[in-house]
């Protein structure tokens, strides 16, 4: 298939990309325009950047665009996907270089077998990715999603013995590239985890003709996977473009000319295919000439925080999960100057997906489909930064001391977890710890671990001290988490310890923790009509904390954590 528009090539600086101004009828746009949109699939999500569909948006754009009379002005963000000339391509007139065509060329993704589009979506990313390309099949993977296929009434598929002729010498060599690969590749995304998923189904649809010719496997749809594949990435206005094809079909159901056709025998499918294009409204686009996934986002990014603000959870899940290293470091400034908050996203990101972090698929992403029950994306950013940048451990009812802020003065230059900056490329052992690989991230996994093993409850989700549940947990929640954080420092600041090594942050939060019990945050507290992150409620508790972490013995009555703090 390919379409020709009539465009406009704009370059707004000499060494910028081209832009390409035209417009097409919706449902044109439809046939050549991918939408990758953000899902999650268990742990795994995909690679693209896209907020699942607005109903309530789209249903109102449906309607804006079924009144005739009705023009909309911005135009879609669209941007290749493929270098410039492959599938789409600008051709300018003999009279002036930047008036011509443009012409897209687009595959019938409809008549290829799933199998097949799993495969292509599979090998585009290891053209971002070149390292995939390498990365031993997903055994464990196509185990569960089969035996998932299984309980579902499914599919049996022939046992095969994993990397069949290997010796078991290169099988551990395999096992630790693919090692490798997750290490490199899993702070600044989750493309890896969607390769495997990618590669899971391929490998059960290969050997079950059934699910090669169904429409989806195991969330995996044929319209997901498409998106992919089609020679533009809709970067901005799905819910335009979605409401008005929408209309369009509704315009041709009503239509007398339709009904006319229909009674004359022409199959419904037939008359929509000859009058959908008389009805679609012809829609502005712009399209960025760069092929750039990075770039993408990038624009996207932008585009949503300064207009229509994404929520930053979800902000947050893009930036970090959706490009690979080398593809996050080349925007990566640009979107710092542009005040996008990048290093904090992915720090976020890490630790909600880093199988070693106590807050390990506990943060809220943003997702509309996430179980619910999960911390906030701000709050795990608050904690982390109190770590990362030695700043803002007060205690709620006494703010005027900066714990953490004290020991850094003090003790961080005397810690040997630092010790190693002057070697290193970085100005101070202060810029060293603060580093996004820096000492502060092990140190902070360590803490809230070994405190998550003393104080909280881990495998009964109805215990008032469960590592969960925010709503319900005395201690999984907001104004508890930052105030073991404050009392630490203060710990820290008052034994004066510095601090050698990961482990002995373990070891001093035992000390810590020396008078205390889980009893404290286990006990029914009598909440009812509390909101617990008020400054009266927040300040009791901190006051409560701080008293009994000293002493130990008893801890307070439940009565007390409803009570408003009052100064003494």
């Amino acid at each position: 298939m390919k379409k020709t528009y009539a465009c406009v090539r704009v370059k707004q600086v000499d060494n910028a990309k081209e832009l390409l101004l035209f417009s097409a009828p919706a449902d044109d746009i439809g046939d050549w325009v991918g939408i990758p949109q953000r899902l999650s699939f268990g742990a795994a999500e995909t690679a693209g950047f896209q907020r699942t569909v607005s109903q309530r948006r789209e249903d109102a754009l449906r309607k804006f665009f079924s009144v005739a009379e009705n023009v909309i002005q911005n135009p879609l963000l669209c941007a290749i996907r493929q270098a410039p000339g492959l599938e789409v391509a600008y051709v300018p007139s003999d009279a002036d270089p930047n008036i011509g065509h443009v012409d897209i060329t687009a595959t019938d993704l409809t008549k290829i077998p799933i199998t097949k589009l799993l495969r292509s979506v599979r090998k585009a990313l290891e053209q971002r990715v070149p390292g995939l390309a390498d990365r031993p099949r997903p055994e464990e993977l196509i185990a569960s999603i089969q035996g998932a296929l299984a309980l579902q009434g499914g599919f049996l598929i022939p046992a095969t013995q994993p990397d069949e002729g290997l010796d078991a010498d290169s099988q551990e060599d395999a096992d630790q590239e693919q090692e490798a690969a997750e290490e490199a590749l899993f702070d600044e995304s989750q493309i890896t985890e969607f390769w495997d998923e990618l590669y899971a189904r391929e490998v059960i649809a290969d050997k079950i003709p059934d699910l090669a010719i169904s429409d989806q496997i195991q969330g995996f749809s044929r319209g997901m996977l498409e998106s992919y594949l089609k020679p533009v990435i809709l970067v901005d206005g799905q819910h335009r473009l979605t409401g008005a094809i929408l209309a369009a079909h509704d315009a041709v159901s009503a239509s007398e000319e339709a009904k006319a056709l229909i009674n004359d025998g022409v199959p419904a499918s037939e008359v929509r295919k000859l009058l959908i294009s008389k009805f679609a409204k012809r829609l502005p686009v712009s399209l960025l000439m760069n092929e750039s996934p990075a770039e993408h986002v990038f624009q996207y990014v932008v585009v949503n925080q300064k207009a229509t603000p994404v929520p930053k959870a979800l902000l947050g899940t893009i930036i970090s999960t959706s490009l690979a290293a080398g593809e996050l470091a080349t925007v990566a400034k640009r979107l710092e100057d542009a005040e996008i908050p990048l290093e904090g996203s992915r720090i976020i990101s890490i630790l909600s997906r880093d199988h070693t972090s106590p807050f390990f698929g506990l943060v809220a992403k943003g997702m509309d489909d996430e179980a619910k029950g999960k911390i906030p994306w701000s709050v795990v950013g608050s904690l982390a930064e109190i770590f990362r940048d030695l700043e803002g451990a007060r205690f709620y009812h006494d703010p005027v001391l900066d714990h953490a802020k004290t020991w850094r003065n003090h003790l961080l230059e005397k810690s040997k977890l630092v010790e190693a900056w002057q070697a290193s490329d970085h100005v101070s052992a202060y810029d060293y710890w603060r580093d996004i690989n820096g000492p502060w991230l092990p140190a902070f996994k360590a803490f809230w671990t070994a405190t998550r093993g003393l104080l909280a409850s881990m495998d009964n989700p109805d215990a008032r001290n469960y590592w969960g549940n925010p709503r319900e947990s005395n201690i999984f929640n907001k104004p508890s988490l930052h105030i073991l954080t404050a009392d630490f420092f203060c710990h820290l600041r008052e034994m004066k310890t510095p601090l050698d090594s990961i482990e002995a942050v373990t070891t001093e939060v035992a000390s810590w923790l020396e008078y205390a019990t889980p009893q404290y945050f286990a006990r029914d507290w009598k909440l009812a009509g509390v909101k617990k992150d008020s400054v009266g409620t927040r300040k009791q508790w901190s006051k409560l904390w701080a008293n009994y972490r000293r002493t130990g013995g008893t801890p307070p009555p439940p009565s007390q954590f409803s009570q408003v703090y009052k100064a003494q």
